[in-house]
C-alpha cells in the first residue's frame, strides 16, 4: 500500500496531459482568490497552486503524504504567503466551523470514501456566504465510455488509490443543499476515465 501511494504521488507529480485538458474549465483564478482565506482538499502534487498567489492565506491538505514534498517544492517555488501543508481526509477536516472563505476540489469527490459526508464536512467549515469550488470526473452516461468505465471500474479502485469512475456527483452536490449550486458537464476531456468531467460553483 506504501508503496503504491509513493507511485501514485509521483505520477501526478507533473502537469500531465490529463491536467492540460482540463485546465481550460477550471472555475478558480487568482483574481477571485484574491485575499481570501483558501482550503484545498486534496491538493495532490499542487497543480493549482499558482491560483493561491494573491490569496491572504491557503491551507493544502493531502492525506497521501508521499505528494507532500511536491507540495513544499512548488510552495516554495511559487512563494505564496502564508501557505499551510497538512494531512488530513475530507471526510474529517481538522478545521473549526467558518473557517474559510472558499473551499476547492478538483479531481478529490471521486476518492473519498463518504461523499455525503464530505459534503457536509465542507459546508461546515465554509463560512456563510463561502464558495465551493469543484472540478471532478463523474460517469459516463452514454457512448462507450459508459461501458468502458463499467468494465474497467474494480481494478481501477485498486490502482488508482480508490478513484471511482462511476459516481453521479451532481445528484450527491443537489442533495447537500447548498445554495446557488452551478454545474455543467463537459465531454471534451478525452481521457474515457475522466469523461465527463463536472465543473461548478456553490455558496453556504
Amino acid at each position: 500500500m506504501a508503496l503504491q501511494k509513493k507511485m501514485f504521488a509521483w505520477l501526478l507529480s507533473g502537469d500531465g496531459p490529463l491536467r492540460k485538458k482540463i485546465a481550460p474549465y477550471q472555475q478558480i483564478s487568482s483574481g477571485t482568490l484574491a485575499g481570501k482565506e483558501v482550503l484545498e482538499i486534496g491538493a495532490g502534487s499542487g497543480a493549482n497552486i499558482p491560483y493561491y498567489i494573491s490569496t491572504k492565506s491557503v491551507v493544502l491538505l493531502e492525506p497521501n503524504t508521499y505528494s507532500h514534498f511536491y507540495l513544499r517544492e512548488k510552495v516554495e517555488q511559487s512563494k505564496i504567503p502564508n501557505a499551510k501543508i497538512e494531512e488530513g481526509i475530507a471526510e474529517r477536516l481538522p478545521f473549526n466551523d467558518d473557517s474559510f472563505d472558499v473551499v476547492v476540489t478538483n479531481l478529490v469527490l471521486c476518492s473519498v470514501q463518504d461523499v455525503t459526508q464530505s459534503l457536509s464536512e465542507i459546508k461546515r467549515v465554509l463560512r456563510p456566504g463561502g464558495q465551493y469550488i469543484f472540478l471532478e470526473h463523474v460517469a459516463a452516461e452514454e457512448g462507450w465510455a459508459k461501458g468502458l468505465q463499467r468494465l474497467i471500474r474494480p481494478v481501477w479502485l485498486k490502482v488508482a488509490d480508490g478513484c471511482d469512475c462511476r459516481r453521479n456527483l451532481l445528484k450527491d452536490l443537489q442533495n447537500a443543499e447548498f445554495t446557488e449550486l452551478t454545474a455543467k458537464s463537459v465531454y471534451k476531456v478525452s481521457t474515457f476515465v475522466f469523461k465527463p468531467i463536472l465543473v461548478g460553483t456553490a455558496r453556504k
